[in-house]
């Protein structure tokens, strides 16, 4: 009785473990099909969305050329370049107390224009700088005079002083007639 119990157990286990093995395999290859259908239904949505995404960037494409040849056929025909020129100076007054200087710069002035907006800054040419020097013969005639009053109210010294420098507008007059002269 021991054998017939034991081949029985031996014959439900082997029994279940074929069904279990039979499940197994169903189970998988109907999981495998499963994945290899939802890879191939990726694959198919993907390959449709590339070529939608390709047309839509040629459309976009062609929409760009087109408006980049319209802008530049535009301003082909629109184009406007002139340069505008007029004349310039300069006055610089460099004065100081004993001597006047003014000189004055004398050119033009041109800047290139497109479509009458500006494109570089104005750039000025000089032609000719004219230059005049001269002494302030009236604020040196002053200040020897000044001079010359201050050296006599300086009490013991006044005589001598103007001895030994001379009248201050004579000096002065004398200072001027050698510019003069070297001119």
């Amino acid at each position: 009785m021991n054998k017939e119990i034991l081949l029985t157990i031996l014959i439900t286990s082997l029994l279940w473990i074929i069904l279990l093995i039979f499940l197994y395999v169903k189970n998988k290859n109907r999981t495998e099909k499963i994945l290899i259908e939802g890879n191939e239904n990726l694959s198919r949505i993907n390959t449709e969305f590339n070529k939608k995404l390709e047309n839509l960037l040629t459309e976009k494409n062609a929409e760009l050329r087109k408006s980049y040849e319209k802008g530049y056929s535009d301003s082909e025909s629109k184009k406007e370049l002139s340069v505008q020129i007029i004349p310039w100076k300069e006055e610089i007054d460099s004065s100081t107390l004993f001597k006047n200087k003014k000189s004055i710069k004398v050119g033009y002035k041109h800047q290139l224009f497109s479509n009458g907006m500006p494109c570089f800054e104005p750039h000025i040419t000089i032609v000719e700088e004219l230059t005049v020097d001269k002494l302030n013969e009236e604020n040196i005639k002053k200040a020897f005079s000044n001079l010359e009053l201050i050296m006599n109210n300086i009490p013991n010294t006044g005589s001598v002083a103007v001895s030994i420098l001379g009248n201050g507008k004579d000096l002065a007059n004398s200072l001027l007639n050698l510019t003069k002269q070297k001119k």
